[in-house]
């Protein structure tokens, strides 16, 4: 926003930022849309005016939602910027704008990235847009983040040796295979977790366990541990 306030010019500048930290280092962003919705009132400085285009920025200094200010803004990098075209009606919304390539520049440059910086292209009287915030009464109105990413590489041949542990195929679809090779063939207890850390399957058994059914799960990378003879192991696979 370009505005004055009791007569003095003021701009205003939007930061926003969105929790990453499930998506694993390295991932592919393929698709991230941004969706942003305007405030509708009757309030004069309520409403998108003027020749409004903006900028979407990468955020590359640390900021604090709670005590950021015009005096202590994060700065921004003008690298792969996103361009919003000036608004067309009083209470556009913004709706799946692609900020695939400013996402990506996020997630590979975590001690640079610290989300999006939303200002006008030309900050000077009188030009608007106004959005609703992640602290609006209706959590439809709020700003969205759709992100599709695919997994990195994370290295893995067919078959993993770890220790006395051989995990197979990798990446698997149906069955991931366990074949032991320790002396002694017990007790085996499996628990696998999901990027979130959440557990999605749990067993335990008196005997060894050949294979695991992995069918039910959803594609993504999954991490295991598992305890033979009161050795522990763990690894990570991939369900396709």
């Amino acid at each position: 926003m370009a505005w004055t306030h009791g007569g003095e010019f003021a701009i205003i500048r939007s930061v926003i930022d969105f929790d990453l930290s499930f998506i694993p280092a390295n991932s592919a962003v393929t698709n991230a849309l941004l969706s942003l919705y305007a405030i509708d009132n009757n309030l004069g400085e309520g409403y998108h005016y003027g020749v409004n285009n903006a900028w979407l920025e990468r955020i590359i200094s640390p900021w604090d939602e709670f005590t950021v200010t015009w005096n202590n803004q994060p700065a921004t990098t003008t690298q792969n910027r996103v361009a919003l075209a000036a608004s067309t009606s009083p209470t556009q919304n913004y709706t799946d704008i692609n900020i695939t390539t400013l996402m990506q520049d996020i997630l590979s440059n975590p001690t640079s990235g610290y989300g999006i910086m939303l200002k006008l292209q030309d900050e000077t009287v009188y030009r608007n847009l106004n959005f609703c915030s992640s602290d609006h009464a209706n959590p439809a109105l709020r700003p969205k983040l759709y992100i599709c990413y695919t997994l990195p590489d994370i290295g893995m041949n067919d078959h993993v040796p770890i220790n006395n542990l051989n995990v197979f195929p990798i990446p698997a679809t149906e069955v991931i295979y366990f074949k032991y090779t320790g002396a002694n063939i017990g007790s085996m207890g499996i628990v696998v977790s999901n990027i979130l850390g959440q557990v999605v399957m749990q067993i335990a058994s008196e005997s060894f366990v050949n294979e695991l059914n992995i069918s039910h799960l959803n594609p993504g990378l999954y991490f295991y541990n598992a305890i033979i003879d009161g050795k522990r192991f763990s690894g990570k696979f991939i369900k396709n």
